[in-house]
């Protein structure tokens, strides 16, 4: 089982679990091409419905005996979201991958 931290900080940003309020960038993230080309998502959770879905999902893990490890990526200062980071397990190998995804207007402020 992997344990969801409950807030990790750095100089500039807070990672933390998501949260329903994250409902409307989350969205906007995951519906932006730009970002999503290279994400290794479903083309149905490109789009608002699935990504909907794929945020409640996430959220309900958090509860349960094996929580999807995605965070949040939130400004410490100004408390707005910027995207989104986490695990994946890739099968196929036995190993876990890092992703993260920034909303394509926090690109080139030095975030990743």
């Amino acid at each position: 089982m992997i344990n969801i931290p409950k807030e990790l900080k750095s100089d500039r940003i807070i990672l933390r679990p998501h949260k329903i309020e994250d409902k409307d960038p989350f969205i906007n993230l995951m519906t932006d091409k730009r970002v999503t080309k290279t994400l290794n998502f479903a083309e149905k959770q490109k789009s608002t419905q699935g990504a909907t879905e794929l945020l409640n999902t996430v959220i309900d893990s958090y509860s349960s005996e094996n929580p999807i490890f995605a965070l949040a990526i939130v400004d410490k200062f100004g408390k707005q979201y910027l995207g989104s980071c986490g695990l994946s397990l890739i099968d196929e190998y036995k190993r876990y991958e890092i992703f993260y995804s920034l909303l394509y207007r926090y690109w080139g402020n030095g975030y990743a």
